[in-house]
């Protein structure tokens, strides 16, 4: 038994020794290798510019956001009687975008009116022209 020890402690050293050695001599041969390598030249393509034209619209689907955007109310409430503009179209400002229905505001005026001078002329069928006596409906009549 100790005969087989001495030979294992003997053979066991001589591996190690030989498997370290050839190692080395493979590191020393790739560290030639690796001073004589030289690296590839880079490739590179060229190409002469061009001047192309895309095509001037896109279709896509998405979701668009407004840069500028504004918010148009009224300054009385009623309801719109023309819409001077089209969905798209550019305004300045200053432009008349929308028209509120005015009759009744205007009938208003016009009987005012008749109030205030008795002998405006207008309609001839309000009897003697005496604007207090006719309706709201006759002075917008004459008024117009």
């Amino acid at each position: 038994m100790a005969k087989r020890l001495i030979v294992t402690l003997m053979v066991l050293p001589a591996i190690v020794g030989g498997l370290g050695f050839l190692k080395f001599r493979q590191i020393q041969v790739a560290k030639a290798e690796g001073a004589s390598f030289q690296s590839p030249s880079t490739e590179v393509i060229t190409v002469i510019a061009q001047r192309e034209t895309g095509p001037s619209t896109l279709t896509v689907i998405g979701t668009a956001a407004a840069i500028q955007g504004v918010t148009v109310s009224a300054d009385l409430p009623g309801t719109v009687d023309k819409i001077r503009f089209e969905s798209g179209q550019w305004v300045h400002e200053g432009d008349i975008l929308v028209e509120l229905e005015t009759r009744q505001e205007r009938a208003q005026l016009a009987n005012m009116e008749a109030q205030r001078d008795p002998e405006w002329t207008g309609d001839t069928s309000c009897p003697g022209n005496e604007r207090s006596q006719c309706s709201t409906q006759e002075a917008l009549c004459d008024w117009r």
